[in-house]
């Protein structure tokens, strides 16, 4: 006897691959950036892109043609880190993994010491983050661009950074102590002289009394 058997083979479903994202990683309270997101699809289909902006928004962008370049912008209010992360989906709803970056608002990095935060957006800063200690002290602006930081909390400004040159520096603090030791000594010094310079010039003028 013969048997007919028929079997109906479909291509299995790929999910998404993982989206590229591009755009600042740093920048200001209320200022809009722009970013653009790249996505696509192993099976060439339309997707569903999702996008987290790490504050309270989200964005939904439906039937995203694949490898279609995304243009999209954001502007955070506060001041701190926030991870942008982007996922697509396709119409069987496999998900992609998710691509994130991470943006600093009114945050000012000091290579791997910490970073400097601008607590009210007004352009200077105010605050120093320690990455050792955790700790977080204020810091003093010069008015020049250069700010002085006490990077542990002791109380003493150890470091004066300029953001404009991004030049880190160490900070001596002036010498009070031998400061007040210098000044009885330069005032003793500077009495003598005078005294002795009273004392020669009134030698002089008895001197010059007797000759006349």
């Amino acid at each position: 006897d013969t048997y007919t058997t028929t079997a109906f083979i479909r291509i299995g479903n790929n999910p998404p691959n993982k989206p590229v994202i591009s755009g600042p990683t740093s920048g200001d309270t209320n200022t809009t950036y722009t970013y653009t997101i790249i996505a696509t699809d192993p099976d060439s289909e339309n997707l569903r892109v999702e996008i987290n902006w790490g504050d309270r928004f989200s964005d939904i962008i439906q039937n995203y043609e694949n490898g279609h370049l995304l243009s999209v912008t954001h502007a955070w209010e506060t001041y701190g880190f926030y991870t942008l992360e982007v996922t697509a989906s396709d119409p069987n709803n496999a998900i992609s993994e998710p691509a994130r970056i991470t943006i600093a608002i009114d945050v000012e990095y000091l290579e791997n010491l910490g970073y400097l935060i601008d607590t009210n957006s007004d352009g200077i800063y105010d605050v120093f983050h320690s990455n050792r200690t955790g700790i977080e002290t204020k810091v003093q602006y010069l008015g020049n661009g250069d700010y002085l930081i006490d990077t542990d909390g002791d109380g003493t400004n150890d470091l004066i950074y300029n953001p404009k040159t991004h030049q880190i520096k160490e900070y001596a603090s002036f010498p009070i102590f031998e400061y007040l030791l210098l000044v009885p000594l330069l005032t003793t010094f500077i009495l003598t002289y005078m005294i002795l310079r009273i004392k020669r010039q009134t030698r002089i003028l008895k001197s010059t009394n007797k000759r006349r």
